[in-house]
């Protein structure tokens, strides 16, 4: 397989949501990743998203997120 690039174009919300779900899936032991690999890809993209989200860094997080996933479910 080549080493080209993928982008991908989330909405902000999304991003979000998808920032948390990842971290969970990174961070904690009761989601079963069966293969490195795709923990692995998990961790990048929570990388990624650090790097272009302020939202989980937020004193209001919790709020944030909440909005985001009433948006996403919304449209």
């Amino acid at each position: 397989m080549s080493a080209s690039v993928v982008n991908l174009s989330l909405t902000r919300a999304e991003a979000v949501v998808l920032f948390e779900f990842l971290s969970k899936i990174s961070d904690e032991q009761s989601y079963s990743v069966p293969d490195a690999s795709e923990l692995s890809v998990c961790d990048s993209i929570v990388c990624s998203l650090e790097q272009d989200l302020w939202e989980p860094f937020a004193e209001n997080y919790k709020e944030i997120l909440t909005e985001a996933k009433l948006l996403i479910v919304a449209e």
